[in-house]
């Protein structure tokens, strides 16, 4: 997108989407899109605000429609981060300062003032998510150079300025309208459909190809086992003609050599192994002869094996071509997509479990149990201090409720898990709010005010001990313990609880 097509947007979103709150916000896991949904102000054929990197080509701040599979949502620190920090949080503006490519999409949250750095240069572009103190909460990716030290955590600062000038004067008198916008969404999401069949098309080729050389290697060393194989009857003869000879009795012999019978007399040198004795050398021969006679079968099974599994890449090979052939990127996607899933089910067995071992790791215990409420919505108990601080930090989404016997008395935080734009039912809360009381100092006491909030409106202070918190603003739940109702979540625990 030029510089002033860019502009006349961010003076059009600016305008637009000025007042409305943040309901949801993701990370797509390949590109590290950002996608905002707002409650209001979206024109008919959009549903996000989408920051869009990687490729010169598709880099742009636009209205679109995005739809993306659970997959493809980036599940990590920075997409809870973001999630966290900006759902219900108050759209302001969209800025851009020194740089033409660079734009500050500000926010007012309950925790303060937020600002969504997006940078629209360089090799793929990136964006940080920085606090009203400009510290880094989020980041797209670590960027190089003299700035190659910004992390979480650490102060944003902005790129060097050019050498040149970066920002023209911009012809930007003319509105934008709508009906451009989704005209240029229409276009931007033509170039993300053909980056994408071009990347489905490089892994498909990539797999293929790396199949192709096991294939290869895997017959060269079948064709070798193969020639061993066809010397079977002549170390079964070499063996008969070395019993053939009772004058050759003595050990220590290197070479010996003998008649060959079958071969009107000749003589025939062969070699020995001196430690053992003209008959212990004939049995080993036989041995081999009939271990190299019973594996001929085996072999012929795996290279019959493998020109099936050649045929089979043939195959895919031809309808790759097809799919690169398609007149429109759309109508190839979906069979592009199916066609990497059949490829990546090819590869070889030996390969695949040599790679999961490799990465395979024992899996660390999670720091919360899991138990379900009486209509299946999952709630989540912290083991301890420092597990505690895990659940509500980093397992913890935003919209998430958070619950915590009140008082100032010791105990569990209890987070209930609840998806986007649902609430949690009177009973889901009594269940969870037992839980809370169950797993703390209030334990045995037959009733207890219980504190819920979303998540989002619970924080750690820096200096704050494991498990200790502040929470912004809150709800009282009263809660009386109910032995049958423990018992049946419960009854719903993990197996690994104990």
């Amino acid at each position: 997108m030029d510089a002033a097509t860019q502009e006349r947007v961010r003076q059009f979103l600016s305008q637009t989407l000025a007042g409305s709150v943040v309901r949801g916000a993701a990370i797509a896991a390949s590109t590290l899109d950002v996608a905002l949904f707002f409650a209001s102000g979206m024109p008919p054929f959009a549903n996000a605000l989408r920051v869009a990197l990687g490729n010169g080509r598709r880099r742009r701040v636009l209205l679109e429609r995005v739809a993306w599979s659970r997959d493809e949502h980036l599940d990590g620190d920075n997409s809870r981060a973001l999630e966290r920090e900006l759902v219900g949080a108050r759209f302001l503006g969209l800025d851009r300062p020194g740089e033409d490519r660079t734009l500050h999409a500000r926010f007012d949250s309950e925790a303060g003032p937020r600002t969504l750095v997006i940078e629209l240069f360089g090799g793929s572009g990136t964006w940080f998510l920085i606090d009203e103190n400009d510290r880094i909460l989020a980041l797209a990716r670590r960027v190089g150079g003299p700035r190659h030290m910004l992390a979480i955590g650490s102060r944003y600062e902005p790129a060097p300025p050019a050498t040149t000038p970066t920002r023209p004067e911009l012809d930007v008198d003319t509105p934008i309208r709508e009906a451009d916008l989704e005209e240029l969404a229409s276009h931007y999401g033509a170039i993300d459909r053909e980056l994408l069949h071009a990347q489905l098309v490089r892994e498909i080729e990539v797999t293929l190809q790396r199949e192709q050389k096991g294939l290869e290697a895997r017959r060269r060393g079948l064709t070798e086992r193969r020639a061993a194989e066809e010397r079977a009857p002549m170390l079964r003869r070499e063996a008969e003609l070395l019993l053939a000879s009772p004058s050759i009795a003595k050990r220590g012999l290197d070479v010996v050599t003998v008649h060959d019978w079958y071969e009107n007399g000749i003589e025939r040198r062969l070699e020995l192994d001196p430690k053992l004795t003209v008959r212990a050398n004939a049995e080993r021969r036989f041995d081999r002869a009939r271990s190299l006679e019973e594996g001929r079968n085996h072999t012929d099974r795996e290279l019959a094996a493998l020109d099936d599994r050649e045929r089979e890449l043939d195959d895919y090979r031809s309808r790759l071509e097809t799919q690169r052939q398609r007149a429109t990127f759309e109508s190839a996607i979906d069979e592009l997509e199916g066609l990497r899933r059949s490829v990546r089910d090819i590869a070889s067995p030996r390969q695949r479990s040599n790679k999961a071992s490799k990465r395979t790791k024992p899996a660390s215990k999670l720091p919360y149990r899991e138990y379900r409420s009486l209509d299946g919505t999952p709630i989540r108990v912290g083991r301890g201090r420092a597990e505690n601080d895990q659940l509500t930090l980093r397992h913890a989404r935003g919209n998430d409720l958070w619950l915590h016997v009140g008082g100032g008395i010791p105990g569990s935080h209890v987070v209930i898990r609840l998806d986007r734009n649902k609430t949690a039912s009177l009973e889901t809360l009594l269940d969870a709010g037992t839980l809370a009381l169950h797993y703390s100092k209030a334990r045995g006491r037959p009733h207890a005010e219980v504190l819920y909030t979303p998540r989002k409106h619970v924080r750690k202070p820096k200096g704050f001990a494991p498990g200790l918190v502040e929470v912004l603003r809150s709800k009282t739940l009263h809660v009386r313990f109910e032995e049958e109702r423990l018992a049946r979540l419960h009854a719903t625990g993990q197996k690994s609880d104990g």
